[in-house]
């Protein structure tokens, strides 16, 4: 883990930076098998299992989180002033 989400789910549940992650629920880590694993327990009672490497020893978290995956998103604030529009519009040809 490069870093954790100070007072999120997986710090509450002990996870710190410097972690590496080796299973979900028993397999082996990759590709899908966390989202996997989220979208599963949005509709269970058990914890995630993770099963992570620090410092030469292997640990057992039990990571009781049951929000689903969740996707960050820009949303527009009424009456905020409309960054976004002026950075995406392209750039005027310089004239020669």
């Amino acid at each position: 883990m490069i870093d954790v989400l100070w007072g999120g789910p997986a710090f509450e549940a002990g996870v710190a930076p410097g972690m590496k992650l080796v299973a979900v629920n028993g397999n082996k880590f990759g590709g899908d098998i966390l989202k996997d694993a989220v979208k599963a327990a949005k509709n269970g009672t058990q914890p995630i299992e993770l099963l992570v490497e620090y410092a030469g020893s292997y640990l057992s978290i039990k990571l009781d989180y049951h929000g689903g995956n969740q996707y960050p998103h820009l949303e527009r604030i009424e009456g905020a002033m409309d960054r976004l529009t002026a950075i995406a519009q392209p750039k005027a040809a310089p004239i020669r």
